[in-house]
């Protein structure tokens, strides 16, 4: 969960924390994608970044941000000493140039993207236009299951 992880690093003292994130910031009226009772994909302050806000006077979630390499620290080539990223566009499109982000510490969470290929790996279960796996709904036999 990105927001304990945050809110963790924050109350045990992190000089900066930082977010980041492959989306935009998310509208702050519902999207006509996500109505009701869907989840509202809408802008919201979790607690973590409120105390981020508090703690470093920024909110540390980075949008638009795809990571593209870690770099070894000058000092112990076993420890990471920075994050190489791109900015992407609106459109998700990564941009021209990279940025490096110095870095002492590196959790990654990554969230649920989908299920993983290794769990139908010919490809014979029907997928959705988000990647998962496609059911009626309230039914939990996937499409083309045997």
């Amino acid at each position: 969960h990105c927001s304990g992880l945050c809110s963790t690093a924050l109350r045990l003292g992190a000089m900066s924390v930082l977010q980041f994130s492959r989306r935009d910031e998310a509208p702050t009226e519902r999207p006509k994608h996500t109505p009701w009772p869907c989840w509202a994909d809408t802008y919201r302050v979790d607690y973590a970044h409120a105390e981020g806000v508090a703690v470093h006077g920024r909110d540390p979630r980075e949008y638009l941000v795809v990571t593209k390499e870690f770099k070894p620290s000058r000092h112990d080539p076993e420890c990471v000493g920075a994050v190489v990223a791109s900015q992407l566009s609106k459109a998700g499109h990564e941009m021209a140039g990279v940025v490096e982000y110095p870095a002492e510490f590196v959790i990654l969470a990554m969230g649920f993207t989908g299920p993983d290929d290794a769990v139908d790996p010919q490809g014979i279960l029907q997928r959705d236009q988000h990647s998962n796996f496609l059911a009626p709904y309230g039914e939990y036999q996937c499409d083309g299951s045997p």
